[in-house]
């Protein structure tokens, strides 16, 4: 009787679909309401009856109509795509191939081919069999290897671009874009979808761009795109989804309440999942269902301040605009989660960026995490944050996995998860593993491939693992994403790791100069002089080279300034670097902290160390043990001196401060670190008395770096 009931039930759907073929805005809803059903009912019995979803059904019935068709009627594809439904022969194409694994203009060559096989012997039979199951495997193998540095998934790819003002003032793109990117990140926590990154879609933003186009750059599969008016306490959204071609799948129009907004979104979330035949898995559903506030208000300035705000991996982040707007958003609901983990992240940001390190900035992220997380145990940005916390500044690196792990969890397709997780595994001393680093790198840039921060990562990535053909295809695939000086600088870097020696990169940045002068700005020729500058001073070790291409680039571009003074004092020559201090561009470009640091280095390289003190001691500067500790040296004050240095600072500063010190075993362990590279110490003449030492030269060859011995044996030419 349930057979039956089953099969009465399925037999009348399929006429239904049937008869709406003609029909172009033939939907689900239609469907539930011709069958006189809820939607939710309807879903729940095909689920149950073909344990696939309604959508699912409806373009099966297509397809099998087409089979039909196709095998007995002399229309063309294209008439026959129309006839069953599908307003895109492209699409039926894709679908129908997807479903019989053949193009629909090979039916009847195929219904041929069953037709004979029926008639072969056994064991022609089987031969026709194993030649295709062979095939298939070619296909397969060859369809892999052709994937290339892809992670190999077949989710579906999803890039929700930033969702277009349509108001009548345009003055709330921010909103409409804070809309698209809830919504995105609702998607990105299910697992059987691949999410591009707001990174990457915010360039498309009023883009002139066609879909098929932006499709070509972020390999995406299918697009979500709308509109957002505000009006009267009311909000219209329209949506539409469409595959890379631009062809629409499905398009809807809300006018709703405002408060309805959580609503709305959590519907297009759930449909754009139906549609894509992506199951939602129970354990993650309620992240589609979540509302994050009660207070509409509250999160106009919850998405204000996530603008503003390094966690959404934005470029021109403003934490301390991100800080005020969060923080009147939970002033109007102190029970906003959401908000308190964003204003944790830019909290936290702001004590590591800051060289003074103010302390309330920590005190006040670390109470807003724990309060985002005791309102939320889910909130994948306090988890994120607690991570840096944890292994960045506590020194934790075993909690900070962990949090991260959690995070990832929680949202596997978030972009800056899988980049945090990198980081960590590249940078944390204690857990560098290259193959992980690589591993994580590899779905952040696939997630957000637009980034310059997961470009340059991953080109990291690959070259540290001895990739190197695959890292010089990937950057010239990313090329054009790049600009002049982004691209020479990692031009430089792969030719430093083939070549196993940092001198190769002088010849690439020459070429850019005799090749694309024409083409850059004076600001990139500036750049180019200043890197040509830093590979004389850090790889050749040759003052004078150096500051003729630092001069140059101040000459182009005066914010080179200091770049040129520290040069000159390093060269000896005090006289020019006491005319440049006294110089407009230094007195007006930077902070009067970097300008007191500067005239620091000025008196202690002309060794008035009692001056450079005087200026080490200053408020300002009251965080820069460094300093002071160098100057106590020089002074012969060894003991204050080591009380100084013995205060946390980062690794670099650490290396040179010891070596002024005369601590050579100190000195070593932090120039051994992860995260001191080869411009942060073989250039810096408090190096000097260490040059000749194994040691040293061990640390310029584990940083690609020639040494002097070596540079003399080459014959190397410099000039």
């Amino acid at each position: 009787m349930e057979s039956e009931n089953k099969n009465r039930f399925l037999e009348r759907i399929s006429r239904l679909v049937c008869e709406n073929f003609d029909d172009e805005h033939f939907c689900v809803e239609k469907l539930a309401k011709l069958y006189g059903t809820s939607r939710s009912q309807l879903y729940k019995k095909i689920k149950k009856h073909t344990g696939g979803s309604v959508n699912h059904f409806i373009k099966d019935v297509r397809l099998q109509k087409a089979m039909e068709l196709l095998g007995e009627d002399e229309k063309s594809v294209s008439e026959i795509s129309f006839e069953v439904g599908f307003h895109s022969p492209a699409y039926f194409a894709t679908c129908f191939k997807a479903k019989y694994g053949y193009c629909p203009g090979e039916v009847k060559h195929h219904v041929a081919l069953e037709e004979n096989q029926q008639q072969l012997p056994m064991t022609k039979k089987r031969m026709v069999v194993m030649v295709a199951m062979a095939l298939i495997v070619f296909a397969a193998f060859f369809g892999l290897r052709g994937m290339g540095l892809s992670s190999g998934t077949a989710k579906p790819i999803v890039a929700v671009l930033p969702f277009e003002d349509i108001s009548k003032d345009k003055n709330n793109g921010w909103f409409c874009s804070g809309i698209s990117v809830d919504i995105s990140e609702k998607l990105s926590k299910l697992n059987g979808l691949q999410v591009i990154s707001k990174t990457s879609t915010s360039r498309y933003k009023e883009s002139l761009m066609s879909v098929p186009e932006i499709a070509k750059e972020l390999k995406a599969d299918y697009f979500l795109e709308g509109g957002v008016r505000e009006f009267n306490d009311r909000i219209l959204i329209n949506v539409r989804l469409v595959d890379h071609k631009g062809v629409a799948l499905w398009s809807e129009t809300f006018n709703e309440e405002m408060d309805q907004l959580f609503n709305i979104q959590q519907e297009v979330s759930t449909r754009v999942a139906q549609l894509l035949e992506v199951t939602i898995d129970p354990d993650h559903s309620y992240l589609l269902h979540k509302v994050p506030t009660g207070n509409i208000e509250a999160y106009k300035l919850y998405l204000k301040g996530k603008e503003y705000n390094g966690s959404t991996l934005v470029a021109n982040w403003d934490f301390d605009a991100s800080i005020s707007y969060l923080g009147h958003a939970i002033a109007l609901d102190p029970d906003f989660a959401d908000a308190y983990a964003e204003m944790a992240y830019a909290q936290i940001s702001k004590f590591n960026g800051n060289e003074n390190q103010d302390s309330i900035y920590l005190e006040q992220g670390l109470f807003n995490i724990n309060k985002a997380l005791q309102l939320d145990p889910n909130a994948v940005m306090a988890h994120v944050t607690k991570a840096i916390v944890e292994y960045d500044i506590f020194k934790q690196p075993e909690k900070g996995l962990e949090s991260l792990e959690k995070a990832l969890t929680i949202d596997p397709n978030n972009a800056m998860v899988n980049f945090e997780l990198a980081w960590y595994f590249s940078n944390n001393e204690q857990q560098i593993d290259h193959k992980k680093f690589l591993m994580y790198i590899n779905v952040a840039a696939e997630l957000d491939p637009l980034s310059r921060n997961n470009i340059f990562l991953k080109l990291e990535a690959l070259r540290l693992n001895g990739l190197l053909d695959e890292a010089d295809a990937y950057l010239e695939k990313m090329s054009p994403t790049l600009n002049l000086t982004g691209l020479t600088f990692q031009r430089a870097e792969n030719a430093a790791y083939r070549g196993g020696d940092r001198k190769h990169m002088l010849e690439v940045y020459r070429q850019t100069l005799q090749n694309d002068s024409a083409n850059a700005s004076i600001y990139q020729l500036a750049v180019l002089h200043q890197q040509i500058g830093r590979i004389y001073d850090h790889v050749f070790n040759t003052n004078e080279k150096a500051i003729a291409h630092y001069a140059r680039a101040y000459e182009l571009d005066a914010n080179f300034v200091y770049d040129y003074f520290e040069q000159l004092l390093f060269n000896k020559d005090f006289d020019t670097a006491l005319e440049l201090s006294k110089s407009e561009d230094f007195n007006r470009i930077g902070s009067h902290e970097k300008q007191l640091i500067q005239r620091y280095y000025y008196h202690f390289f002309k060794q008035d160390y009692q001056q450079a003190l005087r200026i080490a001691n200053d408020s300002i500067l009251m965080n820069r043990h460094d300093l002071r500790a160098m100057a106590l040296a020089k002074l012969g004050k060894q003991e204050e001196a080591e009380r100084e240095a013995s205060n946390p600072m980062v690794n670099f500063r650490k290396a040179y401060t010891y070596a002024v010190l005369g601590k050579r075993e100190s000195m070593y362990y932090y120039l051994d670190k992860p995260n001191v590279n080869w411009m942060l110490f073989n250039g810096i003449p408090l190096y000097d008395p260490y040059r000749n030492e194994e040691k040293f030269k061990q640390v310029q060859r584990k940083n690609l770096i020639p040494t002097q011995s070596a540079l003399e044996l080459s014959g190397l030419s410099i000039n």
